[in-house]
C-alpha cells in the first residue's frame, strides 16, 4: 500500500501541485467578513493538524514495534539455530550471509531509515487528502454564512447573489478535481485496509489460541497488529467523514 501511494503521488504530482495552489489561493484570497466566518475557517484549519499528529504517531508506533519485534526475532533465530544466520527486519537483497552479531547490528542500524520512509510514504497521501478536503469543506461552511448574510441584507442583493453563485460553482469544480485526483487511491486504501484488518485480526485470534505461553516477540507482534488495526480504522473513519461532509455540506 505504501508503494502504491508513493507511485500515485509521483504520477499525479503535477495535478496535485495545481490543486494545492488553487485551494491555497482560494483560501487566502477569500474575504472573511463576519466573526462566524473567521471562527469557522480557524476551527476547520485546526482539524488537519490533529489528524496528522494522531495518524503519524500511531503509524510510527506500529512501525517501531514491527522493527523491534523483527530484530528480537532475528537474534532468537540465530541463537537457537546458528546455521540459519540472522534475519533482517526488512527483507532486502543480501550479498553475504549474516552470521556475525556485529554485522547484523550494523545492518539493523542501517534499516532504521526504513521506518520514516514507510511512515511518510503511507501517511503523507492520507494527510494530503484530509487537508485538502477539509479546506474545501471549510469554504462550503463559510459560503453558507455568506448566503445568510446576503439574504438578510437589502443592499446589493443581486450582486451579492451573483458572487455567491460564482463561488459555489468554483467550489463544485474544486470538489470534482479533488474527487478525480484521489478516487483511485481511496478505493485502494479502503480495500487494502479491509484486508489488512481481517488478516491482523485473524493473526491476533489464532496466535492466542495456539500458544499458551506468549514470548516477547509474539507480544510485540500482537501489539503491532493491534496498533496497525487502530491506525487503519482511524484513517478509514477520517476518509469516510471527509467524504460525508463533502457530500452533505
Amino acid at each position: 500500500m505504501t508503494l502504491t501511494k508513493v507511485t500515485i503521488t509521483r504520477v499525479r504530482r503535477e495535478t496535485l501541485g495545481k490543486l494545492f495552489t488553487e485551494i491555497k489561493e482560494y483560501a487566502l484570497t477569500e474575504k472573511y467578513e463576519t466573526k462566524q466566518e473567521k471562527l469557522t475557517f480557524l476551527n476547520y484549519t485546526k482539524l488537519p493538524l490533529y489528524f496528522i499528529v494522531i495518524i503519524a504517531f500511531s503509524m510510527g508506533l506500529a512501525e517501531v514495534l514491527y522493527y523491534v519485534s523483527r530484530v528480537v526475532d532475528g537474534f532468537q533465530i540465530a541463537r537457537y539455530n546458528v546455521t540459519m544466520g540472522y534475519e533482517l527486519p526488512y527483507r532486502t537483497l543480501e550479498y553475504i550471509d549474516i552470521t556475525d552479531g556485529w554485522i547484523y547490528a550494523l545492518f539493523c542500524a542501517y534499516q532504521i531509515i526504513f521506518i520514516p520512509c514507510v511512515v511518510l510514504g503511507y501517511v503523507g497521501f492520507d494527510c494530503m487528502f484530509v487537508n485538502l478536503s477539509i479546506q474545501v469543506i471549510a469554504q462550503y461552511a463559510i459560503l453558507s454564512y455568506k448566503v445568510e448574510t446576503v439574504l438578510n441584507s437589502c443592499e446589493n442583493f443581486h450582486k451579492g447573489m451573483k458572487e455567491l453563485v460564482l463561488r459555489h460553482y468554483r467550489l463544485i469544480r474544486l470538489t470534482e478535481e479533488l474527487e478525480n485526483t484521489f478516487n483511485f487511491s481511496i478505493m485502494q486504501q479502503l480495500m487494502g485496509t479491509t484486508m489488512h484488518i481481517c488478516i491482523s485480526g485473524y493473526y491476533l485470534v489464532t496466535s492466542k489460541e495456539m500458544n499458551d505461553s506468549i514470548t516477547l516477540t509474539e507480544e510485540l507482534e500482537n501489539t503491532f497488529n493491534f496498533s496497525i488495526m487502530q491506525q487503519l480504522m482511524g484513517t478509514t473513519m477520517h476518509i469516510c467523514i471527509s467524504g460525508y461532509y463533502l457530500v452533505t455540506v
